[in-house]
């Protein structure tokens, strides 16, 4: 069976980014620290965020790719407290284990679009835990460089191994159930639209909304 890049998944990542890229352009480096409110992002720390997130979720394709490049099963099962998530960092490890096996049980039957939907709804807010926090104090600059540099590493893995059928890296976690790679790709471009609305609001409180 041949297999095919996801180009409709790359064309609307890049399509996010492009936004992100643009919502940020120009921006001196004072307007990038400043946050509109005490305890909320500033754009810069808002744009690390998006960074550090798509590096970790990129992680995860490479390790299905590493695995099927070494002739074992691309398969990642991961737990509750394997992959830093806003609702996992908030509840005791205790109650993780519990939830573990009801919830994957669950998730396994709930179509992965559902998730994806989910996640652009931000009535439902959470603290970044640690492992995606945003870091302080990065230039503007670097950060816009990144926004660049970081999608071409996301794309290439995709395009780089046109040989692999991404839909048989199948990845498993109790919160997102069964997916593979290319829904992993998704994931990262609903996370980016969710938090655009977000810099776009931060932008607006700021005055800078004519930027959008």
């Amino acid at each position: 069976m041949g297999t095919i890049v996801p180009k409709v998944e790359i064309s609307d990542f890049r399509a996010a980014r492009e936004r992100t890229s643009s919502l940020v352009a120009g921006l001196s480096e004072e307007e990038m620290a400043q946050r509109p409110a005490p305890g909320t992002w500033s754009p810069g720390e808002l744009v690390d965020h998006l960074l550090r997130t798509e590096g970790l979720w990129r992680g995860e394709v490479e390790e299905l790719l590493r695995l099927r490049r070494s002739g074992r099963q691309p398969f990642l099962s991961r737990l509750w407290a394997d992959f830093p998530l806003p609702v996992v960092d908030r509840l005791p490890a205790p109650l993780l284990g519990i939830l573990h096996a009801p919830l994957t049980l669950f998730n396994t039957f709930v179509p992965t679009r559902f998730f994806l939907a989910f996640l652009r709804f931000r009535r439902v807010q959470a603290k970044a835990p640690p492992a995606i926090a945003p870091r302080q104090a990065r230039g503007a600059e670097d950060l816009r460089r990144e926004l660049r540099t970081e999608a071409a590493a996301t794309v290439a893995v995709f395009e780089d191994n046109e040989d692999v059928s991404f839909r048989r890296l199948v990845y498993q976690h109790p919160l997102f159930g069964i997916a593979h790679a290319v829904d992993l790709l998704r994931l990262i471009t609903a996370h980016e639209k969710r938090h655009q609305d977000q810099l776009v609001e931060i932008l607006t409180d700021l005055g800078l909304r004519g930027r959008a």
